[in-house]
């Protein structure tokens, strides 16, 4: 049975096609559109890229891939400007990717804002990232833009890692999570809205998966709990949403306004999960103002009726999601 993308929310299109192209994985030949040189290509029109792929990550103008043979490639306003795909050094042994959007880069090499960053998770667990860093969302200890990928501390125990405009986040193999970057909604959840120019730790908790969204992260533990924290949550610290632990995976969104997002007295979205039976929801933020300080509370709604959803993924105003 082919699997079935849908999309919902202010896509227009160009969501999905436009700069870039939504994440993806096991595409052999791919293909992106190419205004500013985001689909790869010098001349500015459709260009498929004759690679085996195994996994990619788009950010806002540019995107990363990572082959079959473990290289690790990219294109577009991700460092020196290219409309071709430029191979990141010499290295096979790319394993994971998490591209976005955010900030600027002024490297020496040219005065065009880079609006991208990326981090990159290798076969052995080490981190790398390159790209704007004006929040510290590389997570190398300074704001200095990277043009070629650095390495992230001396660890190499990472097992995956997602990154939003200005925060970033991690997991170990071990469960531990760590958040980085911009905190001014206390999106690293570690109690505070400090920057962090370094990975902190989240919290004790074993964590099975994360996901960095607009000034909010989303996270699973090991025993199928969600949490938040962050925009849209009123917390620094992860808050657990509902009784039930049996959710699979979740996307974090940040909060979402419009009438393609907002539910009743207000509602807005924050993020959209899958739980082990295939169900998709979306989670839905509300703030009041109760006996003089505001009280938030967030609920997961049920979306359509289909038990057979196997990923999702929230863009800047927009959800796509694969049966």
């Amino acid at each position: 049975m082919k699997n079935t993308v849908r999309f919902w929310g202010i896509i227009a299109m160009a969501a999905i096609f436009g700069l870039s192209f939504a994440s993806c994985s096991g595409i052999n030949d791919l293909l992106g559109r190419n205004s500013g040189g985001g689909g790869g290509g010098g001349s500015g029109a459709d260009t498929r890229i004759p690679a085996s792929i195994a996994s990619a990550s788009a950010g806002v103008s540019h995107t990363v891939v990572i082959t079959t043979g473990g290289e690790l490639w990219a294109w577009g306003r991700h460092g020196p400007p290219s409309r071709d795909p430029v191979r990141m050094g010499d290295a096979a042994n790319w394993a994971s990717v998490s591209a976005a959007g955010g900030g600027l880069i002024t490297g020496h090499h040219t005065t065009v804002p880079i609006t991208g960053h990326t981090l990159v998770i290798t076969t052995n667990g080490e981190l790398w990232a390159w790209g704007a860093n004006s929040s510290g969302q590389l997570g190398d200890g300074t704001i200095l833009s990277r043009e070629t990928p650095v390495r992230i501390g001396d660890a190499a125990n990472w097992a995956s890692v997602s990154t939003s405009a200005s925060h970033s986040v991690a997991l170990t193999e071990s469960g531990e999570l760590w958040a980085w970057g911009a905190n001014s909604s206390g999106q690293l959840g570690d109690g505070t809205t400090y920057t962090r120019f370094a990975p902190v730790r989240v919290g004790t908790a074993n964590w099975a998966s994360a996901s960095a969204g607009g000034g909010l992260t989303v996270a699973i533990t090991t025993s199928g709990q969600l949490w938040a924290w962050g925009a849209g949550t009123g917390s620094q610290t992860p808050v657990r949403i509902g009784d039930a632990a049996n959710w699979a995976s979740v996307s974090g969104s940040g909060p979402t306004t419009g009438t393609q997002f907002t539910g009743t007295s207000g509602e807005t979205v924050i993020a959209v999960a899958i739980t082990e039976d295939g169900m998709l929801w979306d989670l839905r933020s509300r703030s009041n103002w109760v006996q003089g300080e505001t009280v938030t509370t967030i609920r997961p709604e049920r979306i359509g009726d289909a038990a057979h959803w196997a990923s999702v993924s929230a863009g800047g105003g927009h959800f796509v999601a694969v049966t």
